[in-house]
């Protein structure tokens, strides 16, 4: 016994560089419906601007004016009131109050004049009155509309109802996007 205890320890071989072993990249299905998802937001994104600016002429010629993206979001959060040809009022929603500034309101001003070709007089007020809209808010309006559009097509869906019959399946219908 004692013999196997002072018996010296076999060598064992190490490698000192480990090759380099380039995994091929694995796409999951999580990561293909994220890309895809990423692809369809923009689309959407893009699909809502357009009908924006159709719906709205103030949405129209904000998008027209050359100015930095928060006087840009002061614009968007605000509807216009024309009290004069010369003379503007927004009407700014007051939880987006932070956006006003005396810079902004200039900067919008001076972009005003510009478009429009004579020199604009612009007042900011805070007001919550729902009648008028924002292009925020109209943006907003779109999206629900396509989105019960989408669902009310969905729910209605020959196919999609015989496969909840088939598999006893229930339609998840949040997970319902217009496209």
């Amino acid at each position: 016994m004692q013999q196997q205890a002072n018996r010296p320890v076999t060598y064992h071989w190490r490698a000192k560089q480990h090759p380099n072993v380039e995994s091929a990249p694995v796409t999951t299905t999580q990561k293909l419906r994220t890309k895809l998802e990423h692809e369809k937001k923009q689309e959407q994104a893009l699909c809502l601007e357009v009908e924006l600016l159709e719906r709205d002429s103030w949405a129209a010629q904000v998008h027209r004016l050359v100015i930095p993206k928060l006087v840009q979001q002061l614009a968007l959060n605000s509807w216009k009131e024309e009290l004069a040809p010369g003379k503007i009022c927004l009407h700014l929603r007051t939880s987006h109050n932070h956006l006003n500034s005396v810079t902004a309101q200039i900067l919008l001003r001076d972009a005003l004049s510009t478009d429009i070709g004579l020199p604009v007089i612009l007042t900011v007020m805070e007001d919550d009155e729902l009648a008028n809209k924002t292009p925020m808010e109209w943006r907003k309006t779109i999206y629900e509309d396509k989105l019960m559009l989408a669902r009310g097509k969905i729910m209605a869906d020959a196919h999609i109802k015989m496969l909840q019959r088939l598999f006893d399946a229930e339609l998840d219908e949040t997970s319902i996007q217009p496209v």
